[in-house]
C-alpha cells in the first residue's frame, strides 16, 4: 500500500533520527547523575545540560511516532524537574 502526502509519517527518517537521539537520552542521563554528584552550581549546570538533552531527545521521539520512547524519555525529564525542582524554579 502507498500513501502520498503528508498522511502517512515518513518513519524512514524518523527511524535514523530516533537512532541518532538515542544519544540524546543517553547523554540526559549521564549529565543528570553526574550533575547530582557534583553538587553546588556546577551541579546545576550539569542538570540545566540534562534537561536541554531530554528535550532535544522529545523533539525526535513524539509521542505518535515513538510512544515507548516518548515515555521513556519523558518519564526521565519529569523526574529529574521533580528532584531538581528548587534548582529549576526560575529556570523554567
Amino acid at each position: 500500500m502507498r500513501c502520498e502526502g503528508s498522511v502517512a509519517p515518513d518513519f524512514s527518517r524518523s527511524r535514523s533520527e530516533a537512532s541518532s537521539n538515542r544519544l540524546s537520552n543517553n547523554l540526559g542521563i549521564a549529565l543528570q547523575n553526574q550533575g547530582i554528584r557534583t553538587g553546588g552550581a556546577q551541579g546545576t549546570e550539569l542538570l540545566a545540560q540534562a534537561v536541554a538533552a531530554y528535550r532535544s531527545a522529545l523533539e525526535v521521539y513524539t509521542r505518535e511516532v515513538f510512544p515507548a520512547y516518548y515515555e521513556r524519555v519523558r518519564q526521565n525529564l519529569d523526574a529529574l524537574l521533580a528532584q531538581a525542582n528548587p534548582m529549576f524554579s526560575e529556570r523554567g
